[in-house]
C-alpha cells in the first residue's frame, strides 16, 4: 500500500530538537569581585526562551534562529537576500509553532509510555543514514554533538510511531465508493478544465549512456556501450546494467526517462524512442551526450483523458486526506489542553541578517571540485 505523508507532519519529522541544556551559553567575563564573592561558582546564563508550554520552556529561541537562519539562507540563494528577508517575521512564526507542536507530541507520546520497536529503528536507519547505526560516527559526520544526534534520532523515532498510527486513519482503497471518486473527479475539472485536454502520444523509456566528451574517447565509448548492449541482449537486467555503466542521472532509476512526447527529447534518441517495439534493446544511438541503447518499456497512445487516468490519484488524494484530518485534529486536541506562550510574538519582526551562499574557496573541497 502506498504510504501517505501529509506534510505538515512530515515537517515536523524534518525539524531536529536540540536539548535545552546543550543550548546554553556561556556566562560573559564579569568584572573582578571581592575574594569571597569570586569564590562563588559563576551561574550560567539562561537561555532566552521562545516558547513556554504550561508555564515550562519549551522552544529556545536558539532552536528557531537555527531553522530560520538554514530557511533564509536556502530562499537567499535561490531569489537573493534582499528579495526574503522581509519573510524573516513570517519564517519565525512558523518556526516556533512547528517546533511547540513537536514539544506538545513529543511530551504525550512520553507521557504515554511510546517507544519505538526494532524494526522501527531499523526502518529510520535504513531510510535517514542509509543503514548506518553507530550514532558516534553520524554525528562526526554532521560535526554534531554525539547527545544532540542521539537526542533528534530518538524524537524521530517517536513521531514516525505517531505517524504510523495516525495512517490508519486513512480508509482503505477499495472501500473509496465510485461516487466519492466522480465527485472529487468533478471538482477538479471546475478548477482546471484543462485536465481533460487531449494528450498527445507519449513513450516511456529507460536507457544508458556513456557519454563522450572529447572526439579521441569516441571509439572507447561505442566499445563500451556495445559490449553493455550485448550483456543486455544476453538476458542481463536492464535496470541494473543502467545503474552500473550509465553516466546519466536516470541510473539511479535504472535508466528510466519516464514518459515523454515527440520533441521532448533530442532527434537521433526521440526517432529511435517512437520507433521501437515495446521491450525490446534497440540498436546503438549516438546523440551530442555520446552513446545510448535504449529500451521502450510503455506506448502510450494519443487519447482524451477521463476518469480512469486520475483514478489512482484520486484514491490516494482521499486517504491522504483523511489522513492530514487525524492528524490535525490530534495536534490541535494538544494544543488545547495546554497553555501556550509565544513570549517572543512582539519582536518577530526585528532584523534578521540573511546569510550569503559560501564563495567557492568556502565549499568544502570534494564539493569545490565538483
Amino acid at each position: 500500500m502506498k504510504r501517505i505523508l501529509p506534510f505538515s507532519f512530515a515537517a515536523l519529522l524534518a525539524l531536529g530538537a536540540p536539548a535545552l541544556a546543550d543550548e546554553a551559553p556561556a556566562a560573559e567575563a564579569k568584572p573582578e569581585a571581592p575574594a569571597a564573592e569570586a569564590a562563588k561558582p559563576a551561574e550560567p546564563e539562561k537561555p532566552e526562551v521562545e516558547v513556554l508550554v504550561d508555564g515550562e520552556p519549551a522552544v529556545l529561541k536558539s532552536e528557531v534562529d537555527e531553522i530560520v537562519q538554514a530557511q533564509l539562507a536556502r530562499m537567499g540563494a535561490q531569489f537573493g537576500a534582499d528579495a526574503v528577508s522581509e519573510y524573516a517575521g513570517q519564517i519565525r512564526r512558523g518556526a516556533a509553532r512547528q517546533l511547540a507542536d513537536k514539544y506538545l507530541i513529543l511530551r504525550d507520546l512520553r507521557a504515554k509510555g511510546v517507544q519505538a520497536t526494532d524494526e522501527d529503528r531499523a526502518e529510520f536507519f535504513k531510510q535517514a543514514t542509509g543503514g548506518e547505526t553507530n550514532v558516534a560516527a553520524i554525528a562526526a559526520r554532521f560535526g554534531m554533538p554525539v547527545e544532540r544526534v542521539q537526542k533528534d534520532i530518538d524524537d524521530q523515532l517517536l513521531l514516525q510511531v505517531k505517524f504510523r498510527e495516525l495512517e490508519k486513519a486513512a480508509p482503505a482503497a477499495d472501500s473509496i465508493t465510485e461516487e466519492q471518486i466522480k465527485a472529487r473527479f468533478e471538482e477538479g475539472l471546475k478548477m482546471r478544465p484543462s485536465l481533460t485536454n487531449a494528450a498527445p502520444e507519449q513513450v516511456r523509456a529507460s536507457h544508458i549512456l556513456v557519454k563522450v566528451d572529447k572526439p579521441e574517447d569516441d571509439a572507447a565509448a561505442l566499445e563500451k556501450i556495445t559490449k553493455i548492449r550485448e550483456r543486455a541482449l544476453a538476458g542481463e537486467d536492464f535496470a541494473a546494467l543502467a545503474k552500473e555503466n550509465s553516466d546519466c542521472p536516470s541510473k539511479a532509476r535504472g535508466g528510466d526517462l519516464g514518459a515523454f512526447g515527440h520533441g521532448q527529447m533530442v532527434p537521433e534518441f526521440d526517432k529511435a524512442a517512437f520507433e521501437q517495439p515495446v521491450g525490446e534493446i534497440g540498436e546503438v544511438v549516438k546523440t551530442q551526450f555520446g552513446y545510448h541503447i535504449v529500451k521502450v518499456t510503455e506506448k502510450i497512445p494519443a487519447h482524451v483523458p477521463t476518469l480512469e487516468d486520475f483514478r489512482e490519484d484520486i484514491v490516494e488524494s482521499i486517504r491522504a486526506e483523511a489522513v492530514m484530518k487525524a492528524q490535525r485534529e490530534y495536534i490541535e486536541g494538544l494544543r488545547d489542553a495546554a497553555k501556550l506562550e509565544f513570549v517572543r510574538e512582539t519582536v518577530v519582526s526585528e532584523p534578521i541578517a540573511v546569510p550569503a551562499p559560501p564563495s567557492a574557496e568556502e565549499k568544502p573541497a570534494a564539493e569545490a571540485a565538483e
